[in-house]
């Protein structure tokens, strides 16, 4: 058996991988290091940049499993597995579970931790106006991100350093958006 994680330094999905490992041999195996030792040993890990490239060595057959985020798998309708909370990586009230498990990266060590995303506006953008109503459209069709297996937080939280852009200030008096504070 094959098992597809993409490589942790270039790809988060890939040190998410193997933390899930590490959580399900703490878990079921009484050892963080069981499933993380196995896969190694037996050479079943099959690395590439991203997990993007590696959907079409699943759908071939050459590798069986792959770790990559449930809205992906649904956006290329792949067949998932859906993992219990406490190895998925999706249950914000497991942070400090999460928090125990360590990959070593390039760059140092990361903690598991809930997976969140974010849409970010850079200040220098060629077209603010539009990139702003785009945040919008997000935050008010969220419906659309959980047809692909997201959760919306609601209320949307702004963490912002500067003024609050005028697009985003009608959704923070309906309450769709509170602030988080500075980023």
């Amino acid at each position: 058996m094959k098992i597809g994680i993409s490589n942790p330094n270039d790809d988060p999905a890939g040190f998410r991988g193997w933390l899930v490992l590490e959580m399900a041999g703490f878990l079921y195996a009484n050892d963080t290091q069981y499933f993380v030792k196995r896969t190694l040993e037996n050479r079943a890990n099959v690395t590439a940049s991203n997990a993007a490239q590696l959907v079409s060595p699943l759908l071939y057959g050459d590798i069986q499993f792959l770790f990559i985020y449930r809205s992906a798998a649904i956006a290329k309708h792949l067949n998932y597995i859906e993992l219990p909370r406490h190895i998925n990586l999706g249950d914000p009230s497991l942070s400090s579970f999460y928090s125990q498990f360590t990959y070593n990266l390039s760059t140092g060590v990361v903690h598991g931790s809930p997976v969140y995303l974010f849409l970010s506006v850079p200040s220098n953008a060629v077209d603010s106006a539009q990139a702003y109503n785009f945040v919008k459209f997000v935050i008010e069709h969220s419906s659309i991100l959980q047809s692909y297996g997201l959760t919306p937080l609601k209320p949307a939280i702004l963490f912002n350093d500067t003024h609050i852009p005028q697009q985003l200030a009608s959704l923070l008096s309906t309450g769709e958006v509170i602030r988080g504070g500075a980023i």
